[in-house]
């Protein structure tokens, strides 16, 4: 009984400052340099154009697009919007308000901490770190200027249950009405929390709309989505350091193949105008 307590102040020492895991600093530093160097030299799909980008729901192998966006970032493309459902959603929020280097880190350390007080069931840990990422969800919108990050960039699937059935309400430009707190929620119920979003009672956005792409055409969207394979199953739920490393560098990898011109199954380029990906 006293593990989940030491955890969670761990988790709350981690998001504070006041705890860092130095192993995980260490690989966050080479994670972010390994994506340069994997760019470095190379003739990229057009480096620097305007793009919107897509991460669809799933769960922690949500790792893996976090590892293509730091290859994205490092190639130079401009990423003007992003957007996801459960996972996908929270980290494109975490990336925007803490910023890269300290959202990898953050991963990493969770991963570490899981590592350190045990290996529990899958379902166990998913209920852990979904009150692990509540607290996250008040650290991220204690920041000042979290609101001014978040509007007309981050856009965000939830489900709406309704007395009709699930609805997909996707937040995004103007949506938070200046409201901190009405933006914490909507991060919060993208996931799998279930919390009350205007008036609704909200939860896990990958139910409704998992791959939320958006529809009017600004620009190309890239989607990215984690492999079938090449990662553990229950990697949704929980995960290791190891997990994580190998997940990012999958992404890395994965990305650097899209720029060298190869669409896939995981990373797919959309023109605008182009009918909305699906599985």
């Amino acid at each position: 009984r006293q593990k989940p307590r030491r955890m969670d102040a761990a988790w709350s020492s981690l998001l504070a400052g006041r705890r860092k895991d130095a192993r995980s600093a260490e690989a966050g530093s080479a994670v972010l340099a390994r994506a340069a160097e994997l760019v470095r030299g190379r003739e990229l799909r057009a480096p620097g154009e305007e793009v919107d980008v897509v991460a669809t729901a799933c769960g922690f192998k949500i790792l893996y697009f976090l590892g293509a966006y730091t290859v994205l970032r490092a190639a130079g493309v401009e990423m003007v919007r992003l957007a996801g459902a459960s996972s996908g959603g929270m980290i494109a929020a975490e990336i925007e308000v803490l910023g890269l280097e300290r959202v990898v880190e953050l991963y990493l350390s969770y991963g570490a901490l899981q590592d350190d007080h045990g290996r529990a069931s899958a379902a166990y840990a998913a209920w852990r770190a979904d009150a692990h990422w509540l607290a996250l969800s008040r650290h991220l919108f204690q920041q000042e200027d979290a609101l001014q990050k978040l509007d007309g960039k981050v856009f965000l699937s939830v489900t709406r249950l309704t007395w009709r059935g699930p609805r997909n309400h996707v937040y995004g430009a103007d949506d938070y009405g200046g409201d901190p707190e009405r933006a914490r929620r909507a991060y919060y119920a993208t996931g799998t929390g279930l919390t009350t979003v205007d008036g609704y009672l909200c939860t896990d956005g990958g139910v409704t709309n998992a791959t939320p792409t958006f529809t009017d055409d600004q620009r190309p969207q890239i989607v990215v989505r984690p492999p079938r394979t090449g990662l553990p199953h229950d990697m949704i739920l929980r995960f290791s350091f190891d997990d994580a490393t190998r997940a990012i560098q999958l992404g890395q990898d994965a990305a650097l193949t899209f720029l060298l011109g190869d669409d896939s199954q995981e990373i797919q380029l959309l023109p605008p105008a182009a009918p909305t990906y699906s599985k």
